[in-house]
């Protein structure tokens, strides 16, 4: 019987073979073929093997932490649904990345729409849970990010952050690759411009 290798690279969710005649096996590749047959649980350890990067993901897109969990919430469930399509020649990290993304631009524009003058009321109505001068570079980003018209913080996003071509990106967002240029250009103004003077 050849031992299984057990080197595993958490990036991609692979053991890798490390010589001797051990077999290489995909950790996700397993679990996603028992998902498929219906294994809740396998698909559990999917999820739960993935969700800090995918929170990270959901809240850069979204900026409000009230939404990040429906949001995953809802990816989860079409993921679950759609197992099916996954096509075992990729990253499943990459596939379900994808499901998030596109569930969370949906979100923000669903939430976004019914709300509009709740959310421009947010910030101005924040309680500040630091003195001024004890905010941090990260808060002053994500205040920034959160200022930023959604099409401009979601090409923003897509791109500088989760590092998708334009073209994905465009895809994604469900616009032109023309579009997130444009909106990437105008958020990088607006972004500069917003934090030279906070």
């Amino acid at each position: 019987m050849v031992p299984l290798c057990h080197y595993y690279d958490g990036r991609r969710g692979e053991r890798t073979e490390l010589g001797g005649g051990r077999i290489v096996v995909n950790v996700d590749a397993e679990l996603v073929v028992q998902a498929v047959d219906g294994d809740r649980d396998a698909f559990t350890q999917l999820v739960r093997r993935h969700d800090q990067a995918m929170r990270s993901v959901a809240w850069r897109i979204v900026g409000r932490y009230h939404l990040v969990d429906d949001a995953l919430q809802d990816a989860y469930v079409k993921a679950y649904c759609s197992i099916g399509s996954f096509r075992g020649d990729g990253v499943f990290q990459a596939w379900l990345r994808r499901i998030v993304a596109n569930t969370c631009i949906d979100h923000l524009r669903q939430h976004e729409r019914r709300q509009e003058e709740a959310l421009t009321s947010e910030l101005a109505h924040e309680p500040q849970t630091t003195t001024p001068d004890r905010i941090t570079e990260a808060d002053r980003l994500q205040r920034a990010l959160r200022s930023l018209p959604t099409n401009q913080r979601v090409a923003l996003v897509l791109v500088e952050v989760e590092g998708y071509s334009y073209e994905e990106a465009a895809t994604l967002a469900s616009t032109t690759i023309g579009n997130i240029g444009s909106r990437l250009t105008r958020a990088r103004a607006s972004l500069r411009a917003i934090l030279e003077t906070t």
